[in-house]
């Protein structure tokens, strides 16, 4: 140590050469030094805002986008569900009417078996009584012509209702092919047995009435006859039926890796030892330490300006790509809804008029089964009314009475078709009542609804009111005699307490028709 501060102070060339800088230049480059540093500061500071500011700024703008998109998806979801609902309920009701409409095309066709005007339905048959006669034969033939055949009664209730007609008519009942062992023509054994008292008893043994091998319905009950005879006749057919549908938002993230700038500025101070030519002054040392302070300062500096500035243009082009995504999932997410919606749309207004059309269907389907179903069994149709004729026989005032209590009244004639369809309507020979009298005043003929007379039938020399005969009483009702000498002027006048049957008419009302 000595020997290096004698040799500081025996060399004193040297001091005075090593203090000859000028403070000036000295001055001058630390200012330099300090702008240098304030500027990247500043610099550094800017940008360190502006990342922060466009962090902030690209946080919000995801919240609003986030909370946008949901938004959107909120409202179209609901939009859809609601359309989803509509459209569910659209089908229920739908498959509801398709179910109605079935039904009701089912009940159109059951109540379809029964045949034109004419016919009569009961059960799963139709049923014709001819207006003209015949023998059992003749009378199959004709049934067979009209896709039928002779009447088989297989139960009692058939046999109510046939009796119900009250003719006396061939049935499809025969013993030809072994005499006393009667069969039904589909080739069924007799088991229901409904024979008047006595009977079959194949003529009695009385040349007279020959073989009686044919059956016929006579008064509620079965007897056996000659099948030349000629009868009237029932035919039977079996009804046949008519020949009877989530998006999933992907958010871009950003992970952001910690940046951390180190201060690599290190230095050693190594002094000499041992014996040197020449050594550094401490002034020069201190100067040189101070240049690489700066300079390490701004190398900092200038790494931290650069990496911030390449973190926001990074952060600028992740929120502009970002912000692309975030449009194109938007309006990705908006036209997929909104083309779900639209289909759903469709689809309810599709139902809509699909369940329209069904209504109409249903409703004309229902009209046509009314008017299908509009004479009770036992009644006969014609025209827009139903006609019954009685099977006992009473006074036209009792006659009358039993016509209300079945919702109808007696007949009333107002047109020539209509009079010819009552002069077919039943068995030769037949008296019946129908709704014209003059109780009210005598020789004016009204009907039971109040219209005056203007279409008449009456038979020659009729009406007569008795002609004068004090037994026949006063004639003040009207029957007709059906077929008489002739099958259109079949009118008579009778004393309205004379007992025999009697014509019921009444409309039928449906309503919605």
């Amino acid at each position: 140590m000595e020997e290096i501060y004698a040799n500081v102070a025996y060399d004193k060339s040297v001091g005075p050469r090593a203090s000859t800088n000028p403070t000036g230049r000295k001055s001058s480059e630390r200012q330099f030094n300090g702008a240098v540093v304030l500027c990247l500061g500043l610099l550094s500071v800017f940008l360190l805002a502006g990342l922060i500011g466009l962090s902030v700024h690209y946080h919000n703008s995801s919240r609003r986008s986030a909370a946008e998109l949901s938004s959107v998806k909120a409202n179209l979801t609901e939009r859809l569900q609601v359309s989803y609902n509509k459209s569910s309920a659209l089908t229920e009701e739908r498959d509801q009417l398709n179910v109605s409409l079935i039904e009701m095309t089912k009940e159109r066709n059951w109540l379809e078996r029964r045949c034109p005007a004419g016919w009569m339905v009961f059960s799963c048959s139709c049923y014709f009584v001819s207006f003209k006669s015949g023998s059992w034969d003749e009378a199959r033939q004709d049934c067979k012509e009209r896709g039928a055949d002779l009447v088989v009664i297989d139960s009692a209730k058939e046999q109510t209702f046939v009796v119900s007609t009250g003719k006396t008519a061939w049935i499809g009942l025969t013993d030809r092919d072994e005499e006393g062992t009667w069969k039904w023509i589909d080739g069924t054994p007799l088991t229901l047995k409904n024979w008047e008292k006595k009977q079959p008893d194949n003529g009695g043994g009385d040349p007279q009435w020959g073989e009686e091998d044919c059956a016929h319905m006579r008064y509620g009950e079965w007897n056996d006859r000659s099948c030349d005879i000629h009868l009237q006749w029932i035919c039977e057919k079996t009804a046949q039926h008519s020949a009877l549908i989530a998006t999933q938002c992907t958010w871009a993230r950003c992970t952001e890796a910690d940046k951390s700038c180190g201060h690599p500025f290190t230095h050693s101070l190594l002094l000499p030892t041992g014996n040197h030519s020449g050594l550094v002054w401490p002034l020069e040392l201190g100067r040189n330490t101070e240049r690489r302070l700066y300079g390490a300062v701004v190398l900092c500096l200038g790494l931290l300006s650069v990496l911030l500035l390449a973190r926001l243009i990074g952060l600028g082009v992740h929120y502009y790509d970002s912000s692309r995504r975030s449009a194109a999932e938007l309006s990705s997410v908006k036209a997929n809804l909104t083309e779900r919606l639209q289909v759903s749309y469709n689809k309810s207004s599709a139902l809509t008029e699909e369940r329209d059309q069904l209504n109409v269907s249903l409703i004309e389907m229902t009209k046509e089964r009314n008017w299908l179903e509009r004479c009770p069994a036992g009644w006969m149709v014609f025209g827009c009314s139903c006609y019954f004729l009685s099977n006992k026989t009473n006074s036209w005032d009792e006659a009358r009475k039993d016509c209300k209590e079945r919702g109808a009244d007696l007949v009333v004639i107002d047109s020539a078709k209509e009079q010819l369809f009552l002069s077919k309507f039943t068995e030769k020979g037949t008296h019946a009542w129908i709704g014209l009298t003059d109780e009210a005043k005598e020789g004016t003929w009204k009907w039971i609804d109040g219209a005056p007379l203007s279409l008449k039938y009456w038979q020659k020399k009729q009406p007569d009111n008795g002609g004068g005969y004090a037994n026949l009483g006063e004639e003040d009702c009207a029957h007709v005699i059906i077929p008489g000498e002739n099958n259109r002027e079949n009118w008579n006048d009778l004393s309205c307490f004379t007992s025999q049957r009697w014509i019921c008419e009444k409309m039928f009302e449906i309503e919605g028709l």
